[in-house]
């Protein structure tokens, strides 16, 4: 044999093998996502765990507290569906590598809106709320019967685990004689 050809035969058998291996698998769907809905005042930051199983599964997290999808279903192709069967809303995605791009769907007391909507892999940095929210606030519910004051008493505590702070729901006081929680 040639050198040449010894060459290009050493040369093949290094570069084969790792042809072979085409690239790596895609990362699952498991794991963290900071997503957001972009509506016409601004976007709205939310979370989103994604957990892979037998089945997948997940659940949506506003600062700490976190409601699971009533379903969570793989569609043809590279999309997903991601039901909130109590707000009779889902949102339908496609995966582009570690992100979800679609859309919120749902039916409000204004009718159908469908609401642009992408994730990315990861968390939201933490931010603390405005403290100019903190303290008490004079509110007025006004359901059909008649208006009913409150007191709202909002206060700073601790960060949640998606890294925000949040503002605890605090006590709601009625000024009519009831008694708040």
């Amino acid at each position: 044999m040639t050198d040449v050809r010894v060459r290009l035969l050493m040369l093949s058998v290094l570069i084969l093998p790792l042809a072979a291996c085409g690239p790596p698998p895609p990362e699952g769907l498991s794991g963290d996502w900071r997503a957001q809905l972009d509506l016409a005042g601004g976007p709205l930051h939310f979370h989103i765990e994604l957990t892979e199983g037998e089945t997948l599964s997940g659940q949506l997290c506003n600062a700490t507290k976190c409601d699971p999808f009533s379903g969570v279903a793989r569609l043809p192709g590279d999309s997903l569906l991601l039901e909130m069967g109590d707000y009779a809303a889902a949102i339908r995605v496609n995966v582009r590598g570690d992100s979800l791009v679609g859309f919120y769907r749902n039916v409000g007391n204004r009718g159908p809106r469908t609401i642009p909507f992408t994730a990315s892999r990861g968390t939201w940095p933490g931010a603390a709320p405005s403290e100019s929210l903190v303290g008490q606030w004079d509110a007025t519910f006004e359901p059909d019967t008649r208006p009913s004051p409150r007191v709202l008493d909002f206060r700073r505590t601790e960060r949640g685990p998606g890294g925000h702070h949040r503002l605890e729901h605090g006590r709601l006081r009625a000024l009519l004689g009831g008694r708040g929680g």
